[in-house]
């Protein structure tokens, strides 16, 4: 089943209600002495992306709001005034690591996990290999953020069409849609709030770029261990919380700005070839890294019974601001980090000219059912996975619903 989203730039979340189907009672509980008597379910979540397997980004990507802003801007529960979810609010994701994982590793990658917007909008794109060789493009084109497409204002999105498909994103050349780069991504955050700094609740837009409106975003890795008496635990294992570059809150000295990072880790920036890797710390209290050792980290995790499967749970919460923070998650071996780069457009064409370079080895990265946030780049429709419906199904009730963006459909 395929929901259409055409709407550029447009914030969509998507809810999807399986009847019988629940997740970790506990989850909601901070952590390692937290509990609950309740039974652990184990269920399928919805996929990321398309391409969460290899990391590309290509039509969309995942976002929040900061709790500062009004509901009708696309996210209707991170708002501290949300009528559905008053007060703080958290999305969560589970990382499902197959019984047949070929690393004691899992690296846990984060995609601009800040909320600051580059100010450059002149800029050179590099068209993959097969357009280049099959579809008779440049090497290069030079394009402008907002005569070329996307917006010239920092404030908003500007992701640059490379050519590699035509205006209703069919691929110029035969091929699908995520065998070719449809986009250089410029900035993919969205300035967003109104009153006194960092935003008073209400619906606005700074009148120009205002880093003390960017979104604070706590990323926080986790997992469950069940105790001798049958109970659960939550069992804290690392956070990061995303920069917002306004000399306040803090400097944005971790350049993550259209980087995929692994905060804490040995490289925890990526390797660019002509730059060393950068640290990007985890926050303190951490117990370990991005990048976590199965073997150490979590040696009584529960493991799902039907497939041996463990999993990692990923909390994600906007802490304060009013902006909307675009980011995405892939984890998976971390063989490929002396290799593939960190930066998003020279990882996505590495990943499309050397397939199988970069692949998640059977890790899925899902949001936990029942609420995916998307933030769409593409402007014209495509079609995204929600859910594998299987014979265990039969009998069940499947429920899909969207919230959109009320402002700029109504504008």
């Amino acid at each position: 089943m395929k929901i259409k989203l055409a709407l550029p730039f447009v914030f969509a979340l998507l809810s999807m209600v399986v009847a019988g189907l629940y997740a970790f009672s506990g989850q909601g509980a901070k952590g390692d002495t937290a509990v609950t008597n309740d039974p652990v379910n184990f269920f399928q979540g919805i996929p990321v992306s398309r391409t969460s397997n290899s990391g590309l980004i290509n039509t969309n990507n995942l976002s929040v709001f900061g709790p500062n802003i009004c509901v009708d801007y696309g996210d209707p529960f991170s708002p501290l005034n949300s009528p559905w979810a008053p007060g703080p609010y958290t999305y969560q994701y589970q990382i499902r690591i197959p019984a047949d994982y070929p690393s004691n590793i899992l690296r846990v990658e984060l995609f601009d996990p800040d909320s600051i917007n580059q100010t450059e909008n002149n800029h050179t794109i590099l068209r993959s290999d097969t357009a280049i060789n099959d579809g008779g493009l440049s090497v290069t084109v030079n394009k402008q953020c907002g005569s070329d497409g996307g917006s010239a204002d920092r404030k908003d999105v500007c992701a640059l069409p490379t050519d590699e498909v035509d205006g209703s994103g069919v691929p110029i050349i035969d091929l699908a849609l995520d065998e070719v780069n449809p986009y250089w991504l410029v900035r993919v955050d969205e300035n967003r709030g109104t009153g006194a700094a960092p935003g008073n609740g209400g619906c606005g837009t700074p009148g120009s770029y205002d880093s003390r409106y960017n979104t604070a975003t706590l990323y926080q890795l986790y997992y469950y261990r069940e105790n001798n008496d049958g109970s659960v635990s939550r069992v804290d294992l690392t956070s990061y919380t995303g920069q917002i570059g306004d000399g306040i809150r803090d400097t944005g000295d971790h350049n993550t700005d259209m980087r995929w990072v692994s905060p804490g880790t040995e490289i925890s920036f990526g390797w660019d070839f002509d730059q060393p890797g950068i640290d990007v710390p985890t926050d303190p209290g951490s117990a370990t890294s991005f990048e976590i050792d199965l073997t150490q980290d979590i040696p009584d995790s529960i493991t799902n019974p039907a497939n041996n499967e463990r999993i990692i749970f990923l909390d994600v919460t906007s802490l304060s601001g009013a902006s909307n923070n675009s980011f995405e998650i892939w984890a998976g071996p971390p063989d490929y980090v002396n290799t593939v780069p960190s930066e998003v457009n020279a990882r996505n064409l590495y990943i499309l000219n050397n397939p199988g370079s970069h692949s998640a080895k059977g890790v899925k990265v899902e949001a936990i059912i029942k609420n995916l946030q998307q933030h769409n780049l593409a402007g014209w429709a495509y079609g995204r996975p929600l859910l594998t419906v299987g014979p265990e199904y039969a009998g069940q009730s499947l429920f899909i619903s969207a919230y959109f963006d009320n402002v700029k459909l109504g504008s």
